[in-house]
């Protein structure tokens, strides 16, 4: 009698297999090793461009001192409520021609001959003083012309060429207007000055402004002269 035995099969499971738990671990610690790195790679760079500012802040404070050294802040000068510039400490009203400060008011009667006021010594008498602008005053008066006189060349004698003469008697107030010749500035020149404007009358002499006009303001002229100069005695003779 044949023993026959039938191979039994196992017959296939519809269900899918265990997942392995060691497989996933190690799947989820392959994935974040990326990141890692990235992370890694940010913080270097970040660490670099924070050195890289430190570096250029400290090689430019140095040049920022040298440059508040060598530039001192400027001053601001204090503007009133109106918003216009105060005046600067060195401003001075104008003063008449001839007003310079008592300091430098000579009490010579004639002014220093030098090359550039040579030219004005109209008498040739080595001097320069109220007879020179005298001359050229009465040239003025009796509407002539001689060119020795037309210090401006514009072939006319007047009180610009008289204005020429007169710039080189600035702090001289006695080789100026010392116009009564008596070797004193006093209160004589401002009388003569005053009866000339009394009488209406124009003298070239005193028109000391070269306005074509003797009024108040020669007068003033002759007046701060006079207050500068003093009563100053000269030495006798011209």
């Amino acid at each position: 009698m044949e023993n026959t035995t039938a191979e039994i099969s196992p017959t296939p499971s519809s269900q899918p297999p265990p997942e392995i738990p060691a497989q996933k671990e190690e799947t989820v610690a392959t994935e974040t090793i990326p990141a890692a790195d990235h992370l890694a790679v940010f913080m270097l760079i970040g660490v670099f461009v924070l050195m890289l500012l430190g570096g250029l802040l400290l090689a430019m404070g140095p040049i920022k001192d040298k440059k508040e050294k060598a530039e001192p802040p400027v001053a601001l000068e204090p503007t009133p409520a109106t918003g216009a510039p105060m005046p600067q400490q060195n401003d001075a009203l104008p003063l008449p021609q001839t007003a310079n400060p008592a300091s430098e008011v000579s009490a010579e009667t004639s002014v220093p001959l030098t090359a550039d006021n040579l030219a004005f010594d109209v008498n040739a008498d080595r001097k320069l003083n109220v007879n020179d602008i005298a001359i050229v005053a009465n040239i003025i008066d009796s509407h002539q012309y001689a060119a020795l006189y037309d210090f401006n060349s514009d072939n006319v004698v007047d009180v610009n060429d008289l204005a020429e003469i007169r710039s080189v008697y600035q702090g001289y107030p006695l080789a100026e207007f010392d116009v009564t010749l008596d070797d004193v500035l006093d209160v004589q020149d401002v009388v003569t000055t005053a009866n000339i404007i009394d009488a209406h009358h124009y003298a070239a002499l005193y028109d000391y402004n070269s306005d074509y006009v003797v009024d108040t303001k020669d007068l003033a002229m002759v007046r701060t002269a006079v207050a500068l100069a003093g009563t100053v005695k000269t030495a006798p003779g011209r």
